[in-house]
């Protein structure tokens, strides 16, 4: 479902070439960008991304850090460009800024951890960026989308509350619950070729039997998790 609202982009967008955050020529963001086009004006160099590369993605796990999302200075690049840590050149983009202007999810969030979920709170509510000590303030322009299980079919970590807050909309699914709409669910997804349907002829009762099987599996599993 995520995957798939990258349809509702415009084909293509223009960028500043060589932006690390997909600066937009006409609101330029990023102190390369500023200085390019200050330096260029109507030349300015343009590039153009399709819609099937503004699409981020990064699973929730562990090892997860905030430079790893947000960014961190970069003392390489200081180092070879001769810069002081003050100064914003120095800074290494993590992957939701370098998804400015594009669809960012992040799967399973409650296995983030707490102090990496606290990191999302600016940007979401103010749209700013905050790396280490620097005062800087970067409005990107990010979709975001979080998947997660719900709270009663896993124990793995929760969503801090003020996060929770602050996601706009939410979309709850869950298990089918009759036989019937499983069954029409199975027949939608089943992946079966002309050759296959004419070989094979799986009765209705194999069918119900697979599907009640499942039923009771489910049921089961959402015992064992509200016992625990």
């Amino acid at each position: 479902m995520a995957r798939q609202m990258i349809n509702l982009l415009d084909e293509y967008v223009p960028i500043v070439e060589g932006s690390e955050i997909n600066d937009d020529p006409f609101k330029p963001i990023s102190r390369y960008a500023k200085d390019l086009i200050l330096e260029k004006a109507d030349n300015t160099p343009i590039a153009w991304i399709h819609k099937s590369d503004r699409y981020g993605e990064k699973l929730a796990t562990p090892d997860v850090s905030v430079a790893d999302l947000i960014g961190d200075i970069d003392p390489i690049k200081a180092a070879n460009l001769k810069l002081n840590f003050s100064d914003e050149k120095v800074l290494h983009y993590g992957i939701i800024p370098r998804s400015n202007r594009c669809i960012f999810v992040i799967n399973e969030l409650p296995d983030l951890q707490a102090r990496i979920q606290v990191s999302l709170f600016n940007i979401l509510e103010e749209g700013d960026l905050q790396i280490r000590g620097f005062k800087l303030r970067l409005p990107l322009d990010v979709m975001f989308v979080f998947t997660a299980n719900p709270e009663d079919y896993t124990n793995r970590g929760s969503i801090v509350t003020p996060l929770k807050d602050r996601i706009e909309s939410q979309i709850l699914t869950h298990y089918p619950k009759s036989i019937e709409t499983s069954l029409a669910i199975t027949a939608q997804e089943a992946v079966i070729n002309d050759v296959q349907q004419e070989l094979v002829n799986v009765s209705d009762l194999i069918k119900r039997l697979i599907e009640q099987i499942a039923f009771e599996a489910r049921a089961s599993e959402l015992v064992d998790k509200k016992v625990v």
